[in-house]
């Protein structure tokens, strides 16, 4: 039973801390996201990116 309580306990903590590092990025993110709304980000055209279904787009993917 203590073995079983033992392995419990060492799932409770991973999951712990995958929880932690999880808001941890999310808040990296979050920062990440502020500094580029703050900044005067530069939109690319979207009529310059070569669309999925076409060769261009296909050339790119298999190099």
């Amino acid at each position: 039973m203590s073995r079983q309580l033992w392995d419990l306990t060492g799932h409770v903590m991973d999951l712990r801390t995958n929880i932690l590092n999880l808001e941890e990025m999310w808040a990296a993110g979050r920062a990440l996201q502020k500094t580029c709304d703050r900044s005067n980000v530069v939109k690319i055209n979207q009529s310059s990116l070569p669309r999925m279904g076409s060769m261009e787009y296909k050339k790119q993917r298999t190099i």
